[in-house]
């Protein structure tokens, strides 16, 4: 596993990560597993959606972690923005679902934060309990725009969205103000085979390199300029490991890579 520093923050992080969204659902011994065989090949940065409800999720991953959390990275992609006065409660309470001394590495929102919002993250920031911002967001205008505002730290952007070349100038933006860039999506191999051109392309790829679909899809994404990690999805051990071992995937011809932007186009 290749390790890279996110952005202008301190954290390092594996180049393969992983979404905890594909571990629901799953019986909790397969979910604990395929957590534990992600961590295992390496994996130090997991996307989860943390979302104001209750989940078996975050006492999972705090139960699976244990002393490993230090050199983890827990990114938590809110589906809203709340309200400011709202804001470090909230966030202080999916805080708390990982344990007495629970901490988010980052929390990500779905469009960039206010001044107010800015000055509720400080406290957070103050409290242990936030240490960076992002943004997690398909919508390029408004990345660029956070991005420019200089607002955020790490922008979450999709990996298996059809149009994904329409983020690119997003991504290259957030890179070039050195902003860590995660791409992240719940990356199996029955839902990243739906589109019947990218399955085809995917399928090529997968031949040629003798890898599977996802863990050729996860190759790819690492070629994108400016990304800093790939966090993708596993819903068994064996998936897990699978998508680690792209972090040490020669880099794809190009010929292949203009081949699976024409089918994800």
């Amino acid at each position: 596993m290749r390790y890279r520093r996110l952005g202008r923050t301190e954290l390092v992080v594996s180049d393969v990560g992983l979404t905890a969204r594909a571990l629901e659902g799953l019986a909790p011994e397969v979910a604990g597993a395929t957590l534990q065989a992600a961590i295992a090949a390496g994996v130090s940065l997991i996307a989860m959606d943390a979302r104001d409800s209750s989940s078996d999720l975050e006492p999972l991953i705090a139960s699976v972690v244990g002393i490993e959390r230090p050199r983890l990275t827990i990114v938590g992609v809110l589906d809203h923005l709340p309200p400011a006065a709202d804001l470090a409660p909230e966030v202080a309470a999916i805080a708390a679902r990982f344990g007495t001394s629970g901490y988010l590495d980052v929390v990500a929102f779905p469009q960039a934060p206010t001044p107010e919002h800015l000055a509720a993250l400080a406290d957070l920031r103050d409290r242990r309990l936030v240490r960076f911002t992002g943004l997690a967001t398909s919508d390029t205008e408004a990345a660029i725009a956070a991005v420019e505002g200089g607002n955020v730290d790490v922008l979450v952007a999709p990996l298996n969205q059809p149009g994904r070349d329409r983020m690119r100038t997003a991504v290259q933006a957030a890179s070039d103000a050195d902003l860590g860039v995660v791409l992240a999506g719940r990356v199996t191999s029955g839902g990243t085979l739906r589109d019947e051109r990218l399955a085809a392309a995917l399928m090529q790829v997968s031949r040629g390199h003798g890898v599977s679909a996802a863990h050729a899809l996860v190759a790819w994404g690492l070629t994108e300029t400016g990304v800093t990690s790939v966090a993708a999805g596993a819903t068994s051990p064996a998936e897990a490991a699978d998508l680690a071992e792209a972090s040490a995937t020669a880099p794809l011809p190009g010929r292949w890579i203009e081949a699976l932007r024409g089918a994800h186009a």
